[in-house]
């Protein structure tokens, strides 16, 4: 894969990660602040977040424009690349598990939505189907589970197990 064909990988991947800040900003944005806020209210940290985020996605759009500029492509060069292919399909394909893992973890619960998706990204990326799959992915789900809803006081989707 060429240097050129990496620099309109992270053009475009800036454009995304710009629209994706603009979107957590907005959702930050509704955010009810509480009269027992303090100076930087719940929205404070999420804004944060969406800034840096728009910050480097500008950076690497910036960054991404001034290389194509300075850098002709060399005559015939092409993008149908198999391996380039390959990468994105694998990419679409953990986004589907990941569509997957959100509209499954209101409805069955996130311990048991989040082991399908770690085992499923597993197997995706390769790992041959194995009994110990389940296992480690159910270890996994928990300790995310305990991280969250212990750790960080984040209520996370119940669904069928309560």
């Amino acid at each position: 894969m060429t240097e050129r064909t990496h620099t309109r990988r992270d053009l475009v991947s800036g454009i995304v990660m710009l629209g994706v800040a603009g979107l957590y900003w907005i959702e930050a944005g509704k955010l009810e602040i509480s009269f027992l806020d303090d100076e930087v209210t719940v929205r404070g940290f999420p804004n944060l977040l969406a800034y840096a985020l728009g910050l480097f996605a500008i950076a690497l759009i910036v960054q991404s424009v001034i290389v194509l500029v300075r850098h002709r492509p060399p005559a015939g060069e092409s993008l149908a690349d198999p391996e380039t292919r390959r990468r994105h399909g694998m990419a679409i394909g953990l986004l589907a598990f990941a569509v997957g893992y959100v509209l499954l973890a209101p409805i069955i619960g996130y311990v048991l939505a989040a082991t399908l998706l770690i085992a499923a990204a597993v197997w995706w990326q390769g790992a041959r189907l194995h009994w110990t799959i389940i296992p480690a992915a159910l270890a996994g789900a928990i300790v995310l589970w305990a991280v969250f809803v212990r750790l960080l006081g984040i209520q996370l989707p119940p669904g069928l197990w309560f």
